[in-house]
Parts: structure tokens; sequence; C-alpha cells
């Protein structure tokens, strides 16, 4: 025969063990399944156009963002003939849905585009072409990706990788 100190301490190791399973369950959980609400861009890739008197730009970028630091990637080619491949790394402020980019790093793939004279760094704010330099972005998030805008003008929608 049982008495009550045996059965309260069967039920509190029951209860523990049911808690731990919870809180382990929980963790396995908050891990790999990704927060839909979120709205912390990670990484995204889009096609772009820029249209100017440099030229016709038309090739993708990939944007990379977390903790205040990221990255685009710039791949393409203009009039079809002048191709394009650069890296800008850049450190960001998030206010809103706002950023503010400042480029640290600018790594262009092919050495002819280290010359300030290119069709490319003609088109492009100084931000893409010499480091510590600045630009204001606005993304807005939705299921599948964000629309990226600089000054209420949409740059381009970037689909979430």
């Amino acid at each position: 025969m049982h008495n009550a100190k045996d059965i309260f301490i069967q039920i509190m190791k029951t209860n523990i063990f049911s808690l731990t399973l919870f809180l382990i369950l929980s963790m396995i959980h908050y891990r790999l399944i990704p927060d839909k609400d979120s709205t912390e861009l990670k990484s995204c890739s889009g096609e772009i156009t820029i249209n100017s008197l440099a030229g016709i730009f038309s090739g993708t970028s990939t944007l990379q963002m977390k903790d205040g630091t990221g990255r685009i990637y710039i791949t393409g080619s203009i009039n079809q003939n002048e191709n394009v491949r650069k890296f800008v790394y850049f450190h960001y402020n998030k206010i809103g849905e706002s950023y503010i980019l400042k480029s640290y790093n600018i790594i262009n793939k092919l050495p002819e585009q280290n010359n300030l004279d290119t069709e490319i760094n003609k088109m492009l704010p100084p931000f893409f072409i010499v480091p510590n330099n600045s630009i204001g972005i606005t993304i807005k998030h939705n299921s599948d990706g964000a629309l990226i805008s600089m000054s209420n003008m949409p740059i381009f929608y970037c689909h979430k990788s």
C-alpha cells in the first residue's frame, strides 16, 4: 500500500518529466521552424534592370543581411557585351522598414571594373563603387520575399532564398 508521500513523489516526477519533455520539444520547434512573422531578411535575390545614358544593365542581384552586416552580389551585363560581377559588403542600421547601408568593402570580380570610369560605375550610386558611402533603402516584406525601394521608388523584388 502506497502512502501519500510516495504518491506525491510519483506525481511530482511525472510532472517534472512532462515539463522537461514540453520544454525540449518547444526548443526543437523554435530552432527548426522559422518564424513566419519574422521581418529579418536573411537572403534574397531578384532580377534587376538599369536604364541610363551609359547603357542598359540587365542581371541579378543577391542581397544577404543579418545582425548588422550584409553583402550585395551583382552579376549581369551592359548592352549584352560588358560583363559585371561585383560584391559590396556593408554594415547597416535598421529603423522600422528603413535601412541605412554603409559600404566597407567592394570587390570587382573583373579587374577592368576597378577603373572608376567603367559603364557600370557610371550607372550606380557611389555606395556600389567606393567604400564608406551610404545609401538608404526601404524593405517591405511579404511571405515570398520583399520589395526593395530607394527614395520611395521600387528598385527590385527580392525573392527569399
